[in-house]
């Protein structure tokens, strides 16, 4: 398993119809160990925010475990692995975080 098994996946949980359809997705960037989610929203917190995502190294590892240890594929781990503390980690530190320098606020992983 690669991080590239999980950027389509996370890619297609933006947009309309989507679980992250409230946020637009404007960057995955590969990093070590994880995945960089640059996306903008407009309700209720408008901006541009990034989060650096820690990513499963394989199915069945702490990582993969500590958040869906009952997902068998890499679409379903997303959900409860990044959407849901992607959507939390928005609307907990969207007010409380200062932009950087480039505007975009960076959050972290709740």
């Amino acid at each position: 398993m690669t991080q590239l098994d999980f950027l389509t996946p996370l890619r297609d949980s933006f947009g309309p119809g989507q679980y992250l359809r409230a946020f637009h997705l404007t960057g995955l960037t590969p990093d070590p160990g994880g995945v960089t989610v640059e996306f903008t929203a407009e309700h209720p917190y408008a901006g541009s925010f990034r989060l650096y995502v820690p990513l499963p190294e394989k199915r069945g590892d702490h990582r993969w475990n500590d958040y869906d240890d009952l997902a068998q594929t890499e679409s379903e781990w997303i959900l409860i692995g990044i959407c849901i503390p992607l959507e939390e980690a928005y609307y907990t530190q969207a007010l409380s975080t200062p932009a950087n320098g480039d505007g975009v606020k960076t959050l972290t992983m709740p």
